[in-house]
Formats: structure tokens, C-alpha cells, sequence
């Protein structure tokens, strides 16, 4: 249990020091989690046919929610660091 800690804590320390992370970070996200949610629907695309259809419906909400979930938090970084990367332009252009 504590690598996960120092792994989680790794990652928000990178998002916190270069925004270029939490922008490269948030298309890392959404891509994961599109893939997570093609496998999901892959296994409801298999399973139709020989599994109720409760658990057919289960699997392609899920999927869906994975898909959701995964563009409202990767777009959400990408935005983030973009506006950090927008204020640190700004601030050391502008003459002090």
C-alpha cells in the first residue's frame, strides 16, 4: 500500500509543477478511459445471446459511464493546464 501512495502522490506533485503534464495527463486520461469503455462494450457485444439482458445492459452503461467519466475529467485537466500555462506566459512576459 504505500507505492500507491507514492505513486499517487507523484503524479499530483508533476501536475502541480508542470501544467504540461496535466495537459499530456488529461489526453492520457481520456484515452484510457475510452479504451476501458470499447472493452466493456465488447464484452456486451460477447455476451448477447447467452447472458441476460440485465447483465447486457449493466455492461454497456457501465461502458458508457467510463466514457463519460473519462472526457469530463481529461477535458477538465486539459483546461486546468492550459489556463496554468496561459497565467505562467503572462506573468513572465509581463516586465516586473
Amino acid at each position: 500500500m504505500p507505492w500507491q501512495f507514492l505513486i499517487r502522490g507523484s503524479l499530483i506533485l508533476a501536475a502541480y509543477k508542470f501544467p504540461k503534464f496535466q495537459i499530456i495527463f488529461g489526453y492520457f486520461v481520456i484515452i484510457l478511459m475510452n479504451i476501458i469503455c470499447m472493452l466493456f462494450l465488447f464484452i456486451a457485444w460477447a455476451d448477447y445471446g447467452t447472458e441476460p439482458i440485465s447483465v447486457i445492459k449493466f455492461e454497456i452503461g457501465t461502458g458508457l459511464a467510463f466514457l463519460l467519466t473519462g472526457w469530463v475529467l481529461g477535458v477538465a485537466l486539459i483546461r486546468q493546464g492550459r489556463r496554468k500555462v496561459g497565467q505562467a506566459n503572462k506573468n513572465s512576459s509581463s516586465p516586473v
